[in-house]
């Protein structure tokens, strides 16, 4: 099997998984699955790909075996991205704009009042002579960029990416070391 093929069918087994987890758990936890399936999916990859690559065999050295070891799970960070994209902002975009309206709300509470505004600055340890008007305006920018597709997309292929690399690294050590003799 190439490395494309079982990355793609990682990626099909997120979304089964990340859809069948609705109702499971509670909405607010609903990433920490996604997140857990990711994390799946990585593992399982980098076991294949350290497998695939021959690393226990010791026919190459241990950078050939990572390079060939690494890949299902670099494929899998560009499917597994895709994946996550789609799921949030097309298949599930009704979760996703109630989860991004509770945040909303939660953001703005502590701007609700001047007591409440001045409660926040003390606790946050905010500059003095910010309008509150003005500070939540920029809190509520924040959450907004944060939620931009472009950024979600960027920190899941780049998180991904490096636990591919992390992955694949330490089972092709297993491997070769562990599992090789």
């Amino acid at each position: 099997m190439r490395a494309w093929a079982a990355a793609a069918g990682a990626a099909g087994v997120w979304l089964v998984g990340r859809e069948l987890g609705i109702g499971a758990v509670p909405l607010a936890q609903g990433a920490l699955v996604g997140g857990v399936l990711h994390l799946t999916c990585l593992t399982v990859l980098a076991v294949y790909g350290a497998q695939a690559s021959g690393a226990h065999l010791r026919k190459v050295g241990i950078l050939e075996s990572f390079k060939h070891a690494v890949q299902p799970g670099l494929v899998y960070a560009v499917l597994g991205t895709a994946a996550s994209a789609v799921w949030t902002y097309g298949v599930r975009s009704d979760l996703h704009d109630r989860i991004q309206a509770e945040r909303v709300a939660a953001v703005a509470a502590p701007f609700a009042t001047d007591a409440s505004y001045a409660h926040w600055r003390a606790e946050t340890g905010a500059p003095e002579g910010v309008p509150r008007e003005l500070a939540r305006d920029q809190q509520l920018e924040a959450v907004k960029a944060l939620d931009h597709p472009g950024v979600f997309i960027g920190m899941n292929v780049l998180g991904l990416a490096w636990g591919a690399a992390l992955l694949a690294a330490v089972m092709t050590a297993v491997w070769r070391f562990v599992l090789g003799g």
